[in-house]
C-alpha cells in the first residue's frame, strides 16, 4: 500500500470545487512553478489532519489554522527548541488540510539542541505553578483591556463626503505627531482615492479644487500659516493609499522650570501682588477680593 503523492490529488478535482484554488493563500497550495518548493513537497510526507480538520476548511476561517500551527512551530523552533523537529507545515487540496512534521536533518544540529530544550522544558515543567500565575496575571490584564474598549456607535448615515470624496465606507482621518531632531512632524492621512502625484504643488493654489463643493481655499491657507511660522508643508507620494500630508515646524524644547525660578505671588517685583494691591472698597487690607453676589452689596449699593 502507498500513500498517495499530493499532487496527483490535486489533478482531480471533485465536481462543483472548480476553481477552490482562488479561494485560499498562495502558501496554502501545492505548487509546481517553483522548482525548489515543487521538490520539497514530493520528498515530504503529508497526510490528511482529519482529526482536527474532519470537514473542508473554510477559506475565510485559515486565519485560526495560522494561527495555531505558527504558534506551535514556533514553540518547537526558538522557544523550546525541540531537537528532532522545527514545527509542523500545511497544505489545502479540495478545502482538505494535509500536515507534515519540519524534521532537523542535520544529525550534529539536534544534538547542540538537546541542551537547550533540557533546561528550557525542564524549567516548564518544574516551575508550572509559578508559571501558571503569572500567565493568569497576564490573562485578566487582558481581559480588562478588551472589557475597557470603547466600540463606537455607527452613524445612522455617513456623511456625504465619504461618497463625493471616494473616502470609502470607513472615511477615517488619522493624524500622527513626532519629532525629528529639530522638527516637530505632523502627518495628516485619510482612506480616500488619493491625489496624483501631477498634482502635488497644484492642490496648494488658491481657488483650485476637485471636490463637489470645494472652494479652494483650505491647503492654500494652510500653507501661508506653516510656513509663516517657519515651517514646510507637502503632499507625500508615497503613501500606500488614500491622501497623506505632511507637516515640519521649527521645534524647540523648553528648559525646565521650577518654582525658584518664578517670582512669588504677592512677592517683591510682582506687579500683580497682593502687596502691591490695593483694596478695593469693602476690602480689608491683606484680603483676596471677593465678586460680588446678591447678599454682598457692592460699594455703589
Amino acid at each position: 500500500m502507498k500513500f498517495p503523492n499530493p499532487h496527483d490529488v490535486k489533478a482531480k478535482t471533485i465536481p462543483g470545487t472548480e476553481g477552490w484554488e482562488r479561494m485560499y493563500p498562495y502558501q496554502y497550495q501545492f505548487v509546481t512553478d517553483d522548482p525548489v518548493r515543487n521538490q520539497y513537497e514530493k520528498e515530504t510526507f503529508w497526510f490528511n489532519d482529519a482529526l482536527h480538520y474532519p470537514e473542508p476548511l473554510y477559506p475565510f476561517d485559515t486565519i485560526w489554522d495560522e494561527a495555531w500551527y505558527l504558534g506551535l512551530s514556533q514553540y518547537n523552533n526558538r522557544i523550546f527548541m525541540v531537537p528532532p523537529v522545527r514545527g509542523v507545515d500545511h497544505r489545502i487540496i479540495n478545502g482538505y488540510v494535509y500536515i507534515s512534521p519540519v524534521p532537523v536533518k542535520d544529525p550534529d544540529e539536534i544534538g547542540t539542541r538537546v541542551p537547550h530544550f533540557m533546561e528550557r522544558a525542564g524549567y516548564y515543567y518544574k516551575n508550572w505553578d509559578a508559571l501558571e500565575a503569572k500567565w493568569k496575571v497576564k490573562m485578566e490584564a487582558t481581559i480588562r483591556e478588551l472589557e475597557a474598549l470603547k466600540i463606537p456607535t455607527l452613524p445612522d448615515i455617513e456623511a456625504l463626503s465619504v461618497v463625493n470624496d471616494a473616502m470609502g465606507e470607513s472615511g477615517s482621518l488619522r493624524i500622527t505627531a513626532s519629532v525629528e531632531g529639530r522638527a516637530a512632524v505632523i502627518e495628516v492621512e485619510d482612506d480616500g482615492p488619493g491625489i496624483e502625484r501631477s498634482l502635488a504643488e497644484r492642490v496648494f493654489e488658491p481657488f483650485y479644487t476637485a471636490k463637489h463643493q470645494g472652494t479652494g481655499l483650505g491647503l492654500a491657507i494652510v500653507r501661508r500659516m506653516v510656513e509663516a511660522h517657519g515651517g514646510t508643508v507637502h503632499l507625500d507620494g508615497d503613501a500606500p493609499r488614500g491622501t497623506r500630508f505632511v507637516v515640519r515646524l521649527p521645534y524647540r524644547a523648553l528648559p525646565p522650570t521650577s518654582d525658584s525660578a518664578r517670582p512669588a505671588v504677592g512677592g517683591a517685583g510682582s506687579q500683580d501682588g497682593d502687596a502691591q494691591r490695593k483694596p478695593t472698597a469693602g476690602q480689608s487690607p491683606g484680603t483676596s477680593p471677593v465678586a460680588p453676589t446678591e447678599t454682598q452689596p457692592t460699594a455703589r449699593q
